[in-house]
């Protein structure tokens, strides 16, 4: 077997020509063209590869022979052209990565060029599309996302781990951060980027928050926690949440809820405030069912061993005078016992449970028969549900609104009472109440989409519904003293009893027409 092939020139440059046209890089030489200052005018195709015809959007014959800048005359204004003069003058190659536009082409080149055999000039490219523009797709993505991060209201610090000789993690050290961290540490994101956590923070290992840190690089778990940090030339409470990041390092995204806290502290203290109103009220509300009563029982006894005793002493006026004495200290004592409930029902909790209203109003109209009786009113109860409640503050209900119909008859006409109930969705409820006795704070999680509509419908002098907001409120009367008696504090009661059921209250009346309480309970 021979030990060497012999080839002969033409078949050597036959497998250098093929080795060329298989390869991604593009080759081209160019023969020189120089005007007659020796300055160069143009490059002359003498060889091209298929991979240059190929990106030139041109066949090798059509290229062949032709000038360059008849062809592609956007080359004398690039870098390209300016490339080509200096490795023809000094004959030192040069190799470069660019951007040619023009021609119809957009192609990113790493291009090499040199003088080949002094006369001409060859030049090797491969082009990079792909790659460029994957490189600029990752850099515009990675701007994005820096403009995101600086953009965001908590400050972040993405950490990985520094660990001792034995691989015992000691450390964290900050490799990115945003201008918010910047503002909240005092210190520019330049200055933080690459320092520890241990160089910036030194209090924070005392502290307990760098152990928490090693916590989620050790084991991935994330962590949420508001701590106080009053240490570093650093002040406040922060909201602090440390999430994994790879090779044990962690993300911290905190916020500063400094002002917060202090509102919270603000609302802590209003409560305590509330609550030791509240107890004043509580004592004031024992004085007022005890130790007032008790002068006035005394005022109401001596008046009335004044006028069995010595009334015949005393003239007509006298007697009047006396009399009105009595009166008066009769409507106080209601009064304050009326205030009492009020005040005893404002600081009850409601104890819920299932009650039947028609058991209600039965013990309710039991109550009443000596004034059902005594004006000949007629009170008729329709189907009356049962509903989640506090028994007796629904009786107080029912005892106000009915004492309330029989209190405001006609002086011609006996009272007549009725009433009933309808099982209504929240869409048929009125827009006032849907929109604020509805929606206050006392609702439970979720609003019932069903509700008791009862209805406590009266014969008697009714009044302008303009009114209707006002008879809710504490000490609101629409009529003298003299004409009907009262204290002013039923209806408020009414109200505050709906609201603790999650529920509300209005009235429809005309003046002289009756009037129709509504109470709307949920299903």
């Amino acid at each position: 077997m021979p030990t060497s092939l012999t080839f002969s020139y033409q078949e050597l440059y036959q497998l250098y020509t093929k080795t060329l046209e298989d390869q991604r890089t593009g080759v081209v030489i160019f023969k020189p063209v120089y005007e007659a200052g020796g300055q160069l005018a143009d490059l002359i195709w003498c060889y091209v590869s298929a991979r240059s015809a190929l990106d030139s959007h041109l066949t090798v014959e059509q290229m062949l022979g032709q000038r360059l800048l008849s062809l592609f005359p956007q080359v004398q204004h690039t870098r390209f052209w300016t490339a080509y003069q200096q490795v023809l003058q000094t004959g030192e190659a040069q190799e470069w990565e660019d951007r040619y536009v023009g021609e119809g082409l957009d192609n990113y080149l790493l291009t090499r060029v040199e003088r080949y055999q002094d006369a001409y000039l060859s030049v090797s490219y491969t082009q990079i599309n792909d790659l460029k523009r994957a490189e600029l797709k990752a850099k515009a993505t990675a701007e994005q996302m820096r403009r995101i991060v600086d953009g965001s209201m908590s400050g972040l610090m993405a950490c990985q781990a520094v660990r001792d000789a034995q691989g015992e993690l000691v450390d964290l050290r900050i490799v990115m951060t945003n201008q918010a961290a910047s503002n909240i540490n005092g210190r520019s994101v330049e200055f933080m980027q690459g320092n520890t956590l241990r160089s910036l923070f030194p209090a924070l290992p005392a502290s307990g928050l760098l152990e928490r840190y090693f916590h989620t690089a050790r084991t991935g778990e994330v962590q949420r926690m508001e701590v106080p940090y009053y240490h570093d030339q650093i002040e406040g409470w922060f909201d602090i949440v440390v999430s994994p990041l790879e090779d044990n390092g962690v993300l911290l995204s905190f916020a500063d809820i400094t002002a917060i806290k202090r509102l919270q502290v603000q609302q802590e203290q209003s409560i305590l405030e509330l609550r030791r109103s509240n107890e004043s009220l509580q004592s004031f509300a024992y004085v007022a069912s005890h130790d007032l009563q008790e002068p006035l029982r005394k005022v109401q006894s001596f008046g009335t061993m004044l006028l069995e005793q010595y009334g015949p002493a005393l003239d007509e006026q006298g007697q009047d005078y006396l009399r009105r004495m009595q009166a008066s200290a009769q409507r106080m004592s209601g009064l304050i016992r009326d205030l009492l409930a009020f005040s005893r029902l404002s600081a009850q909790k409601p104890a819920f449970k299932r009650v039947a209203l028609s058991a209600v109003t039965s013990q309710v109209l039991t109550d009443l028969e000596h004034s059902i009786d005594g004006s000949g009113g007629v009170v008729s109860i329709g189907d009356l549900p049962t509903v989640e409640g506090d028994a007796m503050q629904l009786g107080q209900l029912f005892q106000n609104l009915l004492a309330n119909a029989l209190r405001y008859r006609r002086a011609d006409q006996s009272p007549s009472i009725h009433v009933s109930s309808q099982l209504v969705t929240i869409d048929h409820l009125p827009v006032g109440l849907v929109s604020d006795g509805l929606t206050q704070l006392r609702q439970p999680t979720h609003r019932p989409a069903r509700y008791w509509k009862i209805a406590v419908a009266d014969n008697g002098i009714g009044f302008d519904e303009k009114y209707v907001d006002r008879i809710f409120g504490l000490f609101q009367r629409l009529h003298g003293r003299s004409q009907y008696e009262g204290s002013g504090i039923g209806l408020s009661i009414c109200k505050r009893v709906v609201e603790h059921h999650y529920g509300a209250i209005t009235a429809r009346s005309q003046p002289g027409q009756g009037a129709t309480f509504l109470v709307y309970l949920p299903a």
